[in-house]
């Protein structure tokens, strides 16, 4: 299992992260989401054959800007 972490831009309530998790945690080999508003961090941890593009993509059709804080495809 891997692990991710997102900074994501644009949340602004408990909405926000109720639609963040949702479009993160319906993503294939996802397995575990957590969202902190406050920071605007997201840690995802799960199987990800096809990178992280998918999920950013997903993110961004919500309307929020994601980018790799730490982890897959991040030194």
């Amino acid at each position: 299992m891997e692990s991710v972490l997102l900074s994501v831009t644009g949340m602004t309530c408990g909405n926000c992260v109720k639609h963040v998790d949702h479009a993160i945690r319906t993503m294939t080999g996802v397995q575990d989401v957590q969202v902190e508003l406050a920071s605007g961090k997201v840690s995802i941890q799960g199987q990800f054959p096809q990178g992280l593009e998918p999920i950013l993509a997903a993110l961004a059709e919500e309307g929020y800007t994601a980018t790799v804080a730490s982890g897959l495809g991040k030194n």
